[in-house]
């Protein structure tokens, strides 16, 4: 899975998860919420957003390759940003071989400039998870 979450500068947050099939490398599912600063909420389906890898990174250790830099759309949302990792080697090699770490993005939303910190988790990169979790 692909898991997000970020807290923009306007108090407005994200949450959005996405299984992956890691045979074909495509997204299964997702869920995700968008919360403005008063609370409102809308929630997001797997059509509702839309990722895009723009750079890899591949780890030294366990040989996996994983997603170093978005794009992420929610048309619905006004929404465009582009992110990246604070520093590429946030893996961890525990029973299971995942990557999860800081983040950055900015871009636009409703048409004005926006910035974002957060954290992702990303699982099934350097090799199934075969059952472990």
């Amino acid at each position: 899975w692909n898991w997000f979450a970020l807290q923009f500068e306007d108090g407005s947050a994200l949450m959005f998860a996405q299984g992956v099939n890691e045979a074909e490398n495509s997204a299964l599912d997702s869920i995700g919420t968008f919360i403005y600063p008063d609370n409102t909420t809308v929630s997001l389906s797997l059509e509702d957003v839309q990722l895009e890898v723009l750079e890899t990174w591949t780890s030294p250790t366990s040989g996996g390759e994983y997603p170093a830099a978005w794009r992420m759309t929610i048309p619905s949302l006004n929404l465009e940003i582009t992110g990246e990792p604070l520093m590429a080697n946030q893996e961890l090699n525990v029973s299971t071989t995942y990557w999860e770490g800081a983040v950055r993005f900015s871009g636009t939303r409703d048409g004005a400039a926006t910035t974002a910190v957060g954290y992702v988790e990303m699982t099934g990169y350097a090799g199934s998870l075969g059952g472990r979790l």
